[in-house]
């Protein structure tokens, strides 16, 4: 149903189904430019915004610049936006970009699926147990 998110088997988020068919859906990815979720850094539980930058990339965005944000950091969608179930696979931080005049700061991420590489995915019907 349009709203169910899609993961791997390795539990790295893959997007959100659009549009849905009797064989088939339509999945709006997580690196797509129109979309963002929630998400926090495994380790320090420092929240921000993953939005898509088209094709495979992906911008954690709204991070404080006084929150520690290090190359190599794994983020993990969190239970803010109600999106995603929390501490799905998301992404590695490749890159932080921190600007003096702006107060948050932003991070270039790899995220943990290959569209081109991801045979499988998986369908998540229902949050709640």
């Amino acid at each position: 149903q349009k709203g169910m998110p899609v993961i791997t088997a390795e539990k790295a988020a893959v997007g959100r189904v659009v549009e849905s068919f009797s064989t088939h859906a339509r999945v709006l990815l997580i690196s797509a430019k129109e979309s963002k979720l929630d998400a926090k850094i495994s380790k320090t539980q420092v929240t921000g915004v993953v939005r898509g930058q088209g094709g495979q990339g992906l911008m954690l965005d709204l991070v404080p610049q006084e929150d520690e944000l290090r190359q190599g950091d794994v983020v993990l969608t969190s239970n803010l936006g109600d999106m995603f179930p929390e501490n799905l696979l998301v992404g590695e931080v490749q890159e932080v970009l921190k600007s003096g005049e702006n107060p948050f700061q932003k991070a270039n991420l790899e995220p943990f699926f290959n569209l081109k590489s991801s045979e499988t995915v998986f369908v998540i019907t229902s949050l709640n147990p």
